[in-house]
């Protein structure tokens, strides 16, 4: 190491040199001070760290500006969804491939920094040796009949495709058989003469061409999940003993339900059809179930805030009781399922290090490091911001690698009457002020060695590293001929109720043969439907892993239950023809154009948008600057990014002057995206309040004050948000997460 670069000063500092070495409380903050510390170590000597950031959201900042010093070979990120509800029915591919992917890096014997935050860190997952034993290794010259290799990928929770278009699928035609593993960045092409892997390559998706020859590959698991073979007869024994205590607790109705539904769990697992809602399961499943801390032998593990880690744990933990409580009472789970591992058991032999944002003790080490900030919001603001830390004695690097963006800073450096050097990396100028072409994602400032680095991401709005995981996944496509049905899938016929699509069957009639889709029903009863008839079936439109009550062919249920649904629908149609009628007479606030400011929130986040979230955020922002009331639904997958479109209508309407309540349907919903929202308003001076039932109420009532004298800006919390006692001094937007959770009487009385 140099003696004049960034890390040489840092390795002298007391907290870097005794993390890890004592049991004081290290006082740091949760993301920027941390990482630094632990890049200090690694540079010095390259060992295993582990850093758990407080939600995914601060995990991936962490993990992006690691990626500023470290190859992605030395950085690893493991992330969970932290919506459990979501997770247990329809599970993000994006997240599930990085977390393969991450699994797959830490068996390569390189020191690296594994970062990630509670619900990953908890994470039920196959053993270190359960997942190595499913590794498929292939060589250029290897005899391996390609339907053996075809059936290893169906066990190994691939699906099959007619062509490959995202990571866990592989599609065969001929002699060429094409996989796109998580392991690789593209897509894998083997081809075959006879049983002889002929070539090996890896491809574009999009263009199909041949990109790089390669000799061998590793082909790692497409799901983080599976069930080993001879963990199977051990699971199969568990359910079926839980599932004879659960007899005494359920009606036989539910009880039966309970059955068909551990029958289809069962039968999952035991031909390698994963689905996301047989996660849950899989601590009872799999006996050698471990944590991904299993996977290397890190020297340790940092809590930057150990405190708001158990606070973390113990609303995971609270969230998942009450949730598969629900379940089982509703006959779709057995009892006392585990979402997560214990913290014990998942840091089991591995030396942990607490830490905190405040300081308790004068023994404590502190290590601080604090954003840029700048003095206006635009690049004109660049010379005040240099002369205020100058002025204070800091040294400045400002890293620009585009030259045109170094020319236009030295033009307001020499309007300043301001020297600077230039520097390579991240060294130390002689002088106080210097140019780097190192690619920095965001920049920042170190108190205690005076030292400030100056990123394009604080004068341009542009980030200077990205992640290796760009989206692969292509967004979902609706239901469009029967094709698309699926064995299993539940369907809804017009006349004849909620029904399970099995099979099409080809039945003889009047000498001629006819295809029908084969349909069953609630007491083993079953019906044809023709597929000239296909428009009276539809899909059922809950989400995948929940079982909705099959109808009753033999009786009139379903009439009078659609003449019960029909006249409750009359009854609040009429008070939704009143609402609206009101609405679209009533003006509403017609918010301004954006500004600076909102421009200069915008370029703060990260990552670019994709192009439909930049369609939803510029429809959202034309409904707000019109005077008409809006009222309009967001949707997207789970981990598709509609958290950052509302965040910027949120500081759309803060920054004219309105407040703003973000509703959540649980507790731990509404701590995570508080926690989210204290990160990315930071800089903007944004006040906050969290209502949820584990606030204490002597603030609840402080808060409410404040709230009703206009001194809180973002208001977010669960249900309670809907109390009477809430008073809001000019409330300009209501945001509603997971509005799906919430019935139309309850999402109606907010708008009235």
């Amino acid at each position: 190491m140099k003696n004049n670069t960034l890390f040489s000063l840092l390795k002298n500092i007391p907290f870097i040199q005794n993390l890890g070495e004592y049991s004081s409380n290290f006082v740091s903050d949760d993301t920027l001070g941390p990482a630094l510390a632990i890049l200090t170590l690694f540079k010095e000597k390259e060992d295993n760290y582990v850093l758990v950031s407080p939600n995914q959201y601060s995990c991936q900042r962490l993990y992006e500006f690691l990626l500023n010093f470290l190859g992605e070979e030395n950085v690893v990120f493991f992330p969970s969804d932290e919506l459990l509800r979501a997770e247990t029915l329809s599970s993000s591919l994006e997240l599930e491939a990085q977390r393969l992917y991450a699994m797959f890096r830490l068996l390569d014997g390189k020191k690296k920094i594994l970062v990630t935050h509670p619900s990953a860190l908890l994470r039920f997952l196959p053993s270190k040796e359960q997942f190595k034993k499913q590794l498929i290794f292939l060589k250029k010259g290897d005899v391996i009949d390609p339907s053996t290799l075809k059936k290893k990928l169906i066990e190994n929770g691939y699906s099959i495709n007619d062509k490959v278009e995202h990571s866990l699928q592989f599609a065969s035609r001929g002699d060429i058989l094409d996989i796109y593993s998580v392991s690789y960045l593209d897509p894998i092409r083997i081809e075959f003469f006879d049983d002889e892997i002929e070539s090996i390559r890896l491809f574009d998706v999009a263009s199909q061409e041949s990109k790089k020859e390669l000799t061998e590959v590793c082909i790692a698991p497409s799901t983080d999940f599976f069930l080993p073979k001879e963990e199977f007869p051990g699971f199969e024994l568990r359910i079926n003993e839980r599932l004879s205590k659960d007899e005494e607790e359920l009606p036989l109705e539910r009880f039966n339900d309970l059955k068909r539904s551990v029958s289809s769990i069962l039968e999952g697992y035991s031909k390698n059809n994963y689905r996301a809602s047989m996660y849950k399961y899989y601590g009872l499943a799999n006996s050698k179930a471990a944590s991904i801390i299993s996977y290397f032998d890190p020297k340790f593990v940092y809590f930057p805030n150990y405190n708001q880690f158990k606070e973390s744990v113990t609303l995971l933990n609270d969230e998942a009781h009450q949730y598969f409580g629900e379940l089982f009472y509703k006959g779709e789970c057995v009892s006392h399922l585990e979402q997560y591992l214990g913290v014990s058991k998942a840091l089991d032999g591995v030396k942990l290090i607490h830490g905190s944002f405040f300081s308790s003790s004068s023994s404590d080490f502190s290590f601080s490091v604090h954003k840029i900030s700048l003095t206006g919001k635009s690049i004109s603001s660049i010379l005040p911001t240099i002369q205020s830390y100058l002025s204070t004695g800091n040294k400045v690097i400002i890293c620009l690698k585009e030259s045109q963006q170094r020319k236009t800073v030295e033009s307001f450096l020499k309007d300043g009457k301001l020297d600077f050097e230039s520097v390579e990396d991240l060294d130390i100028p002689q002088s106080n002020l210097a140019f780097s072409p190192f690619n920095l994602s965001e920049g920042f400032e170190i108190p205690s060695i005076k030292v400030a680095y100056i990123s394009s991401n604080e004068l341009f709005g542009q980030r200077g590293v990205a992640s290796r995981f760009t989206s692969r996944f292509k967004e979902a496509t609706i239901l469009r001929s029967y094709e698309e049905l699926k064995p299993g899938d539940y369907v809804v016929h017009e006349y004849n109720g909620i029904g399970q699509f099995l099979d099409i069957k080809t039945i003889e009639v009047e000498g001629k043969h006819r295809d029908f889709l084969h349909i069953a029903y609630a007491g083993n009863e079953f019906l044809y439907v023709p597929l000239e008839q296909f428009r009276l079936v539809r899909k059922y439109a809950g989400r995948e892993g929940a079982r909705p009550q099959l109808s009753r062919l033999s009786t009139k249920e379903w009439e009078k239950r659609k003449a019960k649904i029909n006249n409750r629908i009359n009854e609040l149609a009429d008070r939704l023809i009143d609402l609206y009628g009101n609405r679209a007479r009533n003006k509403g606030f017609a918010f301004p154009k954006d500004d600076e400011l909102q421009k200069q929130f915008e370029d703060e986040f990260p990552y670019k948008l994709t192009e439909d979230q930049q369609k939803a955020v510029d429809a959202i922002k034309k409904d707000m600057e019109s005077p008409e009331i809006m009222d309009r639904l967001v949707c997207g997958d789970v981990g598709f990014g509609k958290t950052e479109v509302a965040f910027r209508a949120i500081f759309k309407a803060i920054s004219s002057g309105k407040q703003v309540a973000l509703l959540c349907p649980t507790t731990l919903l509404a701590r995570q995206h508080y926690e989210v929202a204290m990160q990315r308003f930071a800089s903007f001076g944004v006040r906050m309040a969290l209502f949820s039932r584990l606030i204490p109420e002597p603030i609840q009532k402080q808060n409410l004050k404040a709230i009703e004298k206009g001194q809180i800006d973002l208001v977010i919390g669960t249900h309670r948000l809907l109390s009477k006692d809430f008073v809001y001094k000019d409330l300009g937007l209501l945001v509603v997460d997971e509005e799906q959770r919430f019935g139309v009487e309850q999402k109606e009385k907010i708008k009235e």
